[in-house]
């Protein structure tokens, strides 16, 4: 006959199974199995060895940190290469983008992109209208900019009044719009 399990005590296997990892639904990993040892070992250790432990796993993680922080730097350093290598953000591109609405415009030269209201664009369009060819509307656009928009010279980097992209702004421009009052 049978000896019946005292039901207060747990058996052996009862026990073991319960702290398998297989019991819990997962594979212990190479991480867990180093914890621990680690555990295991520090039970063993004095104060000492467990501060001089603990400043080691601190500069450990620091360098950690500073590994994660760098190769995220490399990772934005290669997207720039990326993009400045990008035939579509290459230097002499011009391009206007319209809203929706036609209230607004955006400008882009180079690699600038930059927000024109409707009074705006309505100047540059009457300055190209005006002018009789690209070497006359460039030192036009040039001066007008220079005026009352700086900051798309600046940010478009163009290089004085007889840059090619304001050719280009004159091309585009009179290839799209017409002169309305």
């Amino acid at each position: 006959m049978r000896k019946k399990a005292n039901p207060g005590k747990k058996s052996a296997a009862a026990k073991s199974a319960k702290s398998s990892p297989k019991a819990k639904g997962r594979q212990k990993t190479g991480r867990d199995i180093l914890a621990d040892q680690l555990v295991k070992l520090s039970k063993d250790m004095n104060e000492e060895g467990l501060k001089f432990l603990i400043q080691q796993a601190q500069v450990i993680l620091h360098n950690m940190q500073v590994e994660k922080i760098n190769e995220e730097m490399r990772k934005l350093d290669t997207m720039d290469r990326v993009s400045r290598k990008s035939p579509e953000l290459d230097v002499g591109r011009v391009d206007i983008q319209e809203a929706a609405n036609k209230n607004h415009f955006i400008l882009i030269i180079n690699r600038a992109r930059k927000f024109l209201v409707l009074e705006e664009m309505r100047k540059l369009v009457k300055i190209c209208h005006a002018a009789g060819n690209e070497k006359e509307a460039s030192p036009r656009l040039y001066r007008w900019l220079s005026e009352n928009r700086q900051d798309i010279l600046v940010d478009a980097a163009v290089g004085g009044s007889n840059d090619p992209v304001l050719g280009a702004v004159y091309n585009l421009i009179i290839a799209r719009y017409k002169v309305k009052e």
